[in-house]
């Protein structure tokens, strides 16, 4: 895994998940289940909103970072909401406001999920983040195109 900060001028061959995540515990249950899922796509990890829209905006702005070709995003971030973050992301434009984003929280209001779903999530996961639950959402997405499974080895 490669850390949203560390990327520029690292871009990875496949298009990156990018893992929005400041808790270490739930970003490793989250990349537990990728591996699991034996997904071939690397996993960038941004640990605050701040690093990923940087993250994103160095990938539009032409540096070699792989644009994203999904967000896992936290609700409970540093400094500010996944939600925000999400705004921000949105207004930035395409490609950036067409990027699939699951939102994980431990929040069952259904003001916030209303809210994410207003902005275009694709899906929702309560934290902590079940295998099952975060494969089934992933290959509900239709994104065999873009998520590739690996070889097992």
């Amino acid at each position: 895994m490669v850390s949203a900060h560390d990327a520029p001028g690292h871009a990875p061959a496949l298009a990156a998940v990018l893992l929005v995540e400041d808790d270490e515990v739930h970003a490793r249950i989250v990349e537990a289940s990728l591996a699991g899922a034996k997904l071939s796509n690397p996993i960038v990890r941004a640990r605050t909103g701040d690093e990923a829209v940087a993250y994103i905006q160095d990938s539009e702005n032409g540096k070699p970072n792989a644009f994203p070709v999904l967000m896992l995003l936290d609700l409970e971030l540093p400094g500010q909401s996944g939600l925000t973050v999400l705004e921000r992301l949105r207004g930035l434009g395409t490609p950036a406001k067409d990027c699939p984003v699951i939102m994980m929280s431990g929040s069952h209001d259904d003001a916030v999920i209303a809210k994410a779903r207003q902005l275009g999530v694709r899906g929702y996961l309560i934290k902590p983040v079940a295998f099952d639950a975060l494969v089934d959402v992933v290959h509900r997405l239709d994104m065999h195109w873009a998520l590739l499974p690996g070889d097992g080895s």
